[in-house]
């Protein structure tokens, strides 16, 4: 090929010099010239390339053949990295200022001022001393190096250098390396790249890349188009823009808008002030200064349109056409959670995030957020040092704080709840094991009480208090406690069945992740058999064959448990494949479709049951856990403040409602209450009194029960009783009451007793009865003289003794007077009268004319309202008697008398 450069020994300055071809020289010979014009082609190569520019002594005429052959061996050991050289030389040769013979015939050649600079190339010049310019057309200025067509060093861009085609620096101390325009225009600046630049003010940037652009003050610019545009920037990754002062853009199109924002990730954007973007496709709007989006699509800004469905795990699935996010508040839907809780074996650790000294994040799509702070079950957050997350769907965020099981959160300084879908809010708060739905408001709040305990009913309709020794315990009553039972007797096969097909679908995932993990784990064991195999033959130390020892033991272990689970669950589940394949992962996917559809029946058969159970219940007891706002153990207790009223029977009551209902009290009558009478009079007879009041009812005025006056041997409440007569209250007196005594009259009273001979006494006096009389008239009364008692049934009969009457003279008297007749007498004692008068006075007068007499039956049906003629019938007739004695004759009758 034809080149623009031949090599001369220049005898004025007494060196070897790069010249156009068409320039001769004086050399030795002309075969000494051309082994050194070959050789020194390749020193040209290391020595002028590198800028060095050194004045060497002629040779003399004795050792110039003894460095010929010493050359000539080197040149023949490098005869193949020459041509090596030449090949590279026409593929960069319009890059170091080569040309056609017959375009640079007429141009002039290399040009320099001081004897330490290089110049190699048409019109190549150095301005300045210390400059090295290589190629056609090149330009250095002092301490510069130029290399390449055209490339250049401003007069005023001293210690800079400009390699490639074009390329330019124009202030001090700045590279620009590149095969097209790379340019630094500021001083400091480094511009690698084709089409590369650092600008005008770009003082100490760095633009590396194609078409890069680092334009601010220590900006920099990595990669293809990446542009750094404002002061103190950095923009990494193809079109990564940095735009606003301080901003931060790396990734693929990655912009960064607004001062001191940060955008990292492919097409992440941040448009705010100090707004930081981390992720695929991150996006910050405008007016969302101090924002922070993170993570894959995350998204600051205005509402977009919503996304569909539900999102059950973070995948490009949630995100909308556009490649952001969308708004899901009214779209979300229910989602499945048989997905969550059994992912797929190579999602098992999908989407976790882990932020923190030592935090771990194990589970599928878990955050754990803190030093130490670990998340574990699906879907769980665990914010804070050495905060746990371990349930699915649980939620921790605190210092040292628990979450332990499903769906439960706990907040708050060494918080735990302990419970499935328990909340535990406060410093100190505590969920028991078992409260499942439980609630701990407050700090040091403790719930320990569990469904099943049942509300107190003052009135004991719904519930009661039993106790059975040392055991208390609310049960429900009536029907409602016997229809209680029933359905629990109805859930639980109910429950049995859903575990069972939830444990069904555990079994077949497991089974799913056992095939997918026995290959790598067999895998591992091989691997640790042959690393100690190779220990060995290495006669390594034994401490590490023991230790590589000590770890196949360990995985040994656990690949033949994984090959026993995995005949135990074959067993269970029905399948027996033996690798994850295709085969396996539609047969196993198959039949957890099949448990899903029958996990999801009898769940929702479960649901029905105990919802019918709940609403039977809730107004008494709890279905979905309690409510502690402080810790009745330790005796804290919190007021509850800012209560509206109630409406419905499970609302809470506030004090208002309670003094409300002491106002309207309750309501007393008596006899004389008509509940049919709406008069104020008959409301005025209504005793009112407020709850809390006082109902005087009394005995005896000014008498306390129990005193000197009254002492509790006076008094007893035998005869009384109180009973319900259909919703009045009643107080009755046995028809037969007992009285030890009855004191009769005011002033000076007597006593009506009987002691203990069963004796009636009154005042001290026994009494006559009919049991006693005879007795008492045989003590107080002697028949003689003519007269006899005799006993006739139950009666005792007094008569004339006449036996003992005949022969006594004494019991006949003295004839008497004889006799006035009945007028006689009449007109003696009323002087004045006559015959007539007598006729008259036992006459009588004429009386008035009395009213008609009724008939006796008319009259008792008058007197007995409601009767009837046959009920006078009866009344007439009387009852039959019992039969009577029988009869005497008269003579017998007369001798008796």
């Amino acid at each position: 090929m034809n080149h623009i450069y031949r090599i001369i020994f220049n005898r004025a300055s007494g060196v070897f010099q790069v010249v156009s071809e068409l320039v001769k020289g004086k050399v030795k010979s002309a075969k000494t010239s051309a082994k050194l014009t070959a050789l020194c082609m390749a020193l040209v190569s290391s020595v002028a390339l590198a800028g060095e520019s050194s004045s060497t002594p002629a040779p003399t005429a004795d050792n110039t053949q003894n460095e010929l052959t010493d050359l000539k061996a080197k040149y023949e050991a490098q005869q193949t990295k020459i041509e090596e050289q030449e090949k590279k030389l026409s593929v960069l040769e319009k890059y170091v200022g080569t040309m056609p013979y017959e375009k640079v015939k007429d141009k002039k050649g290399a040009e320099i001022k001081n004897p330490e600079d290089v110049a190699i190339g048409v019109e190549a010049k150095v301005d300045s001393s210390g400059g090295v310019a290589i190629g056609y057309k090149t330009y250095a200025t002092r301490n510069a190096v130029a290399i390449g067509n055209s490339a250049s060093t401003y007069l005023v861009a001293g210690y800079s250098v400009a390699i490639g085609y074009g390329s330019v620096v124009e202030k001090t101390g700045g590279i620009a390396l590149g095969g097209y325009e790379t340019k630094a225009k500021a001083a400091n600046s480094i511009s690698i790249g084709i089409s590369s630049m650092t600008g005008e003010r770009a003082v100490q940037a760095v633009s590396i890349g194609e078409s890069t652009n680092a334009l601010g003050v220590y900006s920099t610019a990595l990669g293809t188009h990446a542009g750094a545009i404002g002061d103190v920037t950095m923009a990494l990754g193809y079109n990564a823009r940095a735009i606003g002062d301080r901003t931060i853009a790396l990734g693929t199109y990655a912009k960064s808008y607004n001062y001191a924002g940060i955008s990292i990730g492919d097409f992440a954007l941040s448009r705010g002030e100090d707004t930081i973007s981390i992720g695929r496709n991150s996006e910050i709007e405008d007016a969302s200064d101090y924002s922070i989006a993170m993570g894959n699509a995350a998204y600051v800004g205005k509402k977009r349109s919503p996304a569909s469905g539900s999102i059950l795990y973070v995948d490009h699935h949630t995100l909308v056409a556009n490649g952001g996010t969308g708004e899901t508040g009214s779209n979300r839907t229910a989602g499945d959670d048989y997905i969550v809780t059994h992912p797929e074996p190579e999602k098992r650790q999908k989407g976790s995030i882990a932020i923190g000294l030592g935090a771990k994040g194990y589970g599928f799509q878990t955050i754990a957020i803190g030093g130490t702070a670990e998340a574990s079950g699906s879907n769980s957050l665990a914010i804070g040092i050495g905060t746990e997350s371990r349930g699915l769907y649980s939620l921790a965020v605190g210092d040292q704080v628990v979450a332990y099981k499903d769906y439960s959160s706990a907040f708050g300084h060494f918080s735990s709840a302990r419970a499935e879908k328990s909340l535990a809010l406060g410093a100190n708060t505590e969920i028991n094991e078992g409260v499942n739905g439980g609630v701990a408001l407050g700090s040091d709040s403790f719930n320990n009480r569990d469904l099943a305990t049942i509300g107190y009913d003052i009135s004991e309709q719904a519930t009661k208090l039993e106790i059975n020794g040392n055991k208390k315990q609310m049960t429900l009553l009536g029907e409602a406690g016997k229809k209680y039972q029933e359905l629990q007797a109805e859930i639980d096969p109910l429950k049995k069945a859903y575990e069972k097909e939830l444990q069904n679908y555990a079994d077949l995932a497991e089974l799913r992740n056992t095939l997918y993990d026995l290959p790598k784990k067999e895998v591992e064991v091989k691997g640790l058999e042959t690393r100690i195999k190779q220990l060995k033959d290495e006669n390594q130390p034994q401490a590490q064959i023991d230790k590589a020892t000590k770890s196949y033991e360990t995985a040994k272990n656990e690949l033949e448990k994984m090959q026993e689970e995995l005949t135990a669950l074959k067993t269970k589940t029905g399948i027996q494949a033996t690798s994850y394949d295709e085969a396996a992962k539609v047969e196993i996917q198959t039949k957890l479709d099949e448990t899903k559809t029958k996990a999801d029946k009898a769940k929702l058969d479960l649901n029905k049951k105990e919802q019918e159970q709940n609403k039977l219940v809730s107004t008494w007891k709890g279905t979905a856990g309690s409510v502690s706002v402080g810790n009745e153990i330790t005796g804290i207790t919190r007021q509850i403040t800012g209560v509206a009223a109630g409406t419905e029977d499970t609302d809470a009551v506030n004090v208002a409602q309670l003094k409300s209902l002491a106002v309207a009290g309750i309501q007393f009558s008596a006899n004389d209450y008509d509940e049919g009478d709406s008069s104020d009079e008959m409301k005025a007879k209504i005793i009112k009194k407020h709850i809390g009041g006082i109902l005087p009812i009394q005995g005896k005025s000014g008498t306390v029960y129990g005193s000197s006056n009254a002492p509790a041997a006076n008094y007893s409440s035998d005869n009384l009783i109180t009973f319900n007569d259909n919703g009045t209250l009643r107080i009755g007196m046995l028809k037969a009451p007992t009285f030890s005594s009855i004191n009769l009259g005011d002033t000076t009273p007597k006593a009506l007793t009987v002691d203990n001979g069963g004796k009636l006494n009154f005042d001290g006096n026994e009494v006559v009865t009919k049991n006693n009389f005879g007795t008492i008239f045989n003590e107080l009364y002697e028949f003689k003289n003519g007269l006899k008692t005799s006993k006739e049934g139950d009666k005792t009969v007094v008569s004339l003794d006449k036996d003992s009457l005949k022969n006594d003279p004494s019991f006949k008297g003295d004839k008497g007077d004889t006799g006035l007749s009945a007028k006689a007498q009449w007109l003696a004692d009323n002087p004045g009268k006559t015959e007539t008068d007598y006729a008259a006075a036992i006459k009588g007068e004429k009386g008035d004319k009395g009213e008609a007499g009724k008939s006796a039956k008319d009259q008792w049906l008058a007197d007995n309202p409601g009767k009837t003629e046959t009920d006078y019938a009866a009344a007439i007739k009387g009852e039959k008697g019992d039969k009577g004695e029988a009869g005497k004759s008269a003579k017998d009758q007369w001798l008796a008398d």
